[in-house]
């Protein structure tokens, strides 16, 4: 996924096991944030961060957000090839994300 700081930061606890103790080098994190600095069109971020495995955009209502990452949470219907899974809004959340499956298919 891309990197949303700081509440990114919550990607790797919500990972960790039910069973104690576990050691953080036995902990096998799933998630690979990366990151979108560097970056100023979602398309140039999406060909890049393919190659670390990118599949999914997380997307909140920060105004600190890149500026084509806010494009895509206020116009996501002008990004056929994003794929909306969640939205806060649906279920009645006051923080507002949204999480994007990225449909490579499409894309190309």
């Amino acid at each position: 996924i891309n990197n949303y700081y700081p509440e990114d930061s919550y990607i790797a606890p919500s990972e960790i096991s039910d069973e104690w103790p576990v050691l953080k080098n036995m902990i096998n994190f799933k998630t690979n944030i990366i990151s979108t600095d560097g970056f100023d069109s979602l398309e140039k971020y999406i060909e890049s961060a393919r190659k670390e495995g990118l599949t999914h955009l997380v997307i909140d209502n920060n105004k600190e957000r890149p500026n084509f990452l806010k494009n895509v949470f206020e116009n996501e219907e002008k990004y056929p090839y994003l794929l909306k899974v969640f939205d806060s809004k649906n279920e009645g959340f006051t923080y507002k994300i949204k999480i994007f499956k990225i449909d490579y298919n499409l894309l190309n």
